[in-house]
C-alpha cells in the first residue's frame, strides 16, 4: 500500500491560476507524533541552483536545517552566509563618496590613437625565441626582450606590407641587405648597427621558412580558395547562398505577367497614336478655318469696291452643332 501511495503522489508547481485550499491548525495531523506520520515520500523540490551545486555540503545542511525548522519548530543552526546589508554609513561620508552633481571630465575617452597603437608591440616571444635570445646575449651586447619583440615585429610588418605573397614560395625571402631596403625609413631599425640586427634577421628568416611563409605570431585562420575548404580551423567562412530553385509553375507565372505587361503597353501605345492622330486632324481643321476666313475677308472687300450688297450672314462662320447621343435627350 505505501508503494502505491508513492507512485500516485506528485508535487505540482504553484500557479496563480489555480486556487489553493486553506487548512486550519486543527485540521492538520500532528507531524511530531510518529504515529501520524504520512507514509509517502516527497520528491525533491527544485532548489533554484545549478545541479552541480546542489550536492554541496553547506547547501544541503542549510536546506535540511530549514526543513527541520519548518516541520519541528527547531532553531536553525546552519544557514547560507549572506552579507549583512542592514547597516548604513554616515550621511556625511555618503555625500563625500557619492556627489550629486557629476561633471564630465575633459579627458574622458578622447584620443585619436587606434587600439593597435595603445596595446604596444603585438609580437610575443615563445620558447624558441627565448633560447635564441639567451645565446645572442652571450655573444653580443645585452638585448632586452621588449627590443627583441619590436625587431621581430618590424620584420613581420614589413613582410606583410611589401611581400604579402611570400607564403606561395617561402624560398624567395630576400637577403638581409635587400630586405633592409624594403624597411620604411621611419623604422627604428635604421638607427641600429647591422651587426646586431643581422643574426636576429637570420633567426626570423629560419622561423619564417619553417612556417611556410605565414606569420610567426598565431593568427586567425581565414579561408583559402586554393587549399581544402573543409578545414575545421578556418574562421569567418564565406556564407554560401543557395540559388533559388525555379520550378515550372514560377516560370509560367512570370510568362503570364510578361504577356499582361506587353498587352498593356501595346494598349497604351495605341491610345497615344490615336491621340496624336486626333491632334493632327484638329490642327489641319484650324488651318483650313483660317484660310477660309481670309478668303471671306477678301471677298467682302471686293464686294464693297464693286458695290455689291448681299446678306452678310453668308460670310459668318456656321456654328457646328454638338453631337449628342439619342438616349440622353
Amino acid at each position: 500500500m505505501p508503494v502505491q501511495m508513492v507512485s500516485r503522489f506528485r508535487v505540482k508547481k504553484l500557479s496563480p491560476k489555480h486556487p489553493l485550499p486553506i487548512y486550519k491548525e486543527s485540521q492538520l495531523p500532528d507531524l511530531v507524533d510518529p504515529t501520524n506520520q504520512i507514509q509517502r515520500s516527497v520528491p525533491q523540490i527544485e532548489t533554484g541552483v545549478e545541479k552541480e551545486e546542489e550536492e554541496e555540503h553547506d547547501l544541503q545542511a542549510a536546506i535540511s536545517a530549514h526543513q527541520a525548522a519548518v516541520t519541528t519548530g527547531a532553531k536553525v543552526e546552519s544557514y547560507i552566509p549572506i552579507p549583512d546589508a542592514s547597516n548604513t554609513i554616515d550621511l556625511k561620508e555618503y555625500e563625500s563618496l557619492y556627489k550629486k552633481k557629476y561633471k564630465e571630465p575633459s579627458t574622458l575617452i578622447r584620443f585619436s590613437s587606434t587600439v593597435e597603437d595603445t596595446i604596444g608591440c603585438p609580437y610575443f616571444m615563445d620558447e624558441i625565441d627565448e633560447s635564441f635570445l639567451n645565446k645572442y646575449n652571450a655573444d653580443h651586447p645585452t638585448l632586452s626582450e621588449d627590443d627583441f619583440e619590436k625587431i621581430m615585429y618590424e620584420f613581420e610588418s614589413t613582410t606583410k606590407e611589401k611581400l604579402s605573397h611570400i607564403h606561395l614560395d617561402p624560398a624567395h625571402i630576400p637577403e638581409f641587405h635587400e630586405f633592409m631596403e624594403l624597411v620604411p625609413e621611419s623604422s627604428f631599425l635604421h638607427g641600429r648597427a647591422s651587426i646586431m640586427i643581422e643574426p636576429i634577421f637570420a633567426h626570423w628568416k629560419k622561423r619564417k621558412q619553417e612556417r611556410h611563409g605565414h606569420s610567426i605570431i598565431p593568427e586567425l585562420k581565414y579561408e583559402e580558395l586554393v587549399k581544402n575548404e573543409m578545414d575545421p580551423y578556418v574562421c569567418f567562412r564565406r556564407r554560401e547562398t543557395k540559388p533559388v530553385r525555379k520550378t515550372r509553375r514560377t516560370d509560367q507565372q512570370s510568362l503570364e505577367r510578361l504577356r499582361k505587361l506587353r498587352s498593356e503597353m501595346e494598349m497604351a501605345r495605341n491610345l497615344l497614336e490615336m491621340v496624336l492622330r486626333r491632334e493632327k486632324i484638329r490642327k489641319e481643321g484650324m488651318v483650313l478655318d483660317h484660310t477660309v476666313f481670309d478668303k471671306k475677308c477678301k471677298l467682302r472687300e471686293y464686294q464693297r469696291i464693286l458695290g455689291i450688297k448681299e446678306d452678310e450672314d453668308l460670310l459668318l462662320p456656321s456654328k457646328k452643332k454638338r453631337k449628342t447621343s439619342i438616349g440622353s435627350g
